[in-house]
């Protein structure tokens, strides 16, 4: 059995497997949605052509309802194919990392806590603009790195918030600072299945995201473990932020939402695949 999960290597695997013993089993895992995530590619408009060797594959693992429909409708990827199966967390050990006495977030009132890459993808730009719209007591800290890092400075300081944006870099535990933010934002325009999502509400943390394509609706639940803006609406992104800093959040209700996509529920879908 082969397994492989990088889009690239995907592809070249299934050019392969006519050529290829045929006892093997190939499983693909797509990790993103290639209709909206390959438009900036150079060579974007051999896509479809590259995609079809996807059905030369055993199966195909989709993280989302919206991927595996962007593969079978956009792609022409075989229906029967194609299994949803999230991401896993481990809830056990993102609650033990999470636990820390230092106070890491030292700054504003609201905390509010971004992590990932700053890129196009990610919607930093839209955050920033829509953190302009906040009241000053709005504090945003964000954990990574990017090549729109200088960007999102130079938008920050033409928007006068630059004193309101606290950039901690690469942090190997994220979970510390996660549990003592009060929302996790995601601004992303688009998402596979964004793992800080399902990491921030094993915190116990709420999570405020533009209910973009991907995986990101089929994870949040207006109300329970957060809520949803409308896609690309700075807006809208900073009224529903507003609203979700009021609102009384149950934090046992939100890991309770979590545990459907611990490692060991996850886990069992992928045994169950294996036997194909």
């Amino acid at each position: 059995m082969v397994f492989s999960g990088i889009a690239h290597v995907n592809l070249i695997v299934g050019m392969l497997i006519p050529l290829l013993p045929k006892e093997i089993k190939f499983i693909a895992r797509e990790t993103n949605i290639p209709s909206i995530n390959n438009r900036r590619e150079k060579f974007r408009h051999f896509d479809k052509i590259l995609y079809m060797f996807y059905n030369n594959f055993n199966a195909i693992v989709s993280q989302s309802k919206f991927m595996k429909r962007d593969l079978i409708l956009n792609f022409g990827i075989k229906p029967n194919i194609i299994h949803v199966i999230p991401n896993p967390i481990d809830i056990e050990n993102i609650k033990s990392k999470s636990a820390c006495k230092d106070s890491l977030l030292r700054y504003g009132d609201r905390r509010l806590l971004f992590v990932g890459r700053m890129e196009y993808q990610k919607g930093c730009d839209l955050l920033i603009k829509s953190l302009s719209l906040m009241k000053k007591d709005y504090h945003l800290y964000i954990i990574g790195d990017g090549k729109d890092k200088n960007s999102v400075i130079s938008l920050a300081d033409s928007l006068n918030v630059k004193k309101r944006v606290h950039l901690l870099g690469f942090k190997t535990n994220p979970y510390k600072y996660m549990s003592q933010a009060d929302l996790l934002i995601l601004p992303s325009r688009y998402e596979g299945l964004p793992n800080v999502v399902l990491e921030a509400n094993a915190c116990g943390i709420p999570v405020v995201a533009f209910g973009c394509p991907g995986g990101t609706v089929d994870v949040i639940k207006n109300g329970v473990n957060g809520f949803l803006a409308k896609c690309e609406d700075t807006y809208d992104l900073a009224n529903t932020v507003e609203t979700a800093i009021r609102y009384k959040w149950d934090k046992e209700e939100i890991i309770e939402h979590a545990l459907r996509f611990d490692v060991k529920y996850i886990g069992l879908m992928y045994e169950k695949l294996l036997q194909i």
